[in-house]
């Protein structure tokens, strides 16, 4: 009868361990809701331990360092893409633009005839 009791109680003593283990589990994925993506790996990080906010921390920095590690690898990959030019561009005709001309000449009669005179502005022929 004794040996009954001992081993009822060991088998209640071990699934109350077991069930504040799960609550602290599910208390934790409720905290880290990233941790809920990997539960089963979460799970086994932490089977010989209490799950605990230590371990959780752990164990994300670990798989933050496994996505890092994996992303680095994807741009290496990469590397060898040829970089974009923006398309083919002329260089800027020198001088003055027609709007520019026409702005000096409305804004500012005398330096526009002074630049004409200087042969500094050169009025296109159409």
């Amino acid at each position: 009868m004794k040996k009954e009791l001992t081993s009822i109680d060991k088998q209640f003593a071990k699934k109350s361990e077991q069930a504040k283990k799960e609550e602290k589990l599910a208390e934790l994925l409720r905290k880290y809701p990233e941790l809920q993506e990997q539960e089963m790996e979460f799970r086994e990080f932490c089977e010989d331990e209490e799950p605990s906010e230590h371990l959780a921390k752990s164990f994300l920095f670990e798989k933050a360092e496994e996505i890092g590690a994996r992303k680095e690898a994807e741009k290496k990959e990469r590397e060898g893409l040829e970089k974009g030019t923006g398309g083919e561009k002329t260089p800027p005709a020198p001088g003055m633009s027609l709007a520019d001309i026409e702005r000096l000449r409305k804004s500012d009669p005398k330096e526009y005839q002074r630049l004409l005179r200087e042969k500094k502005i050169k009025i296109p022929e159409e």
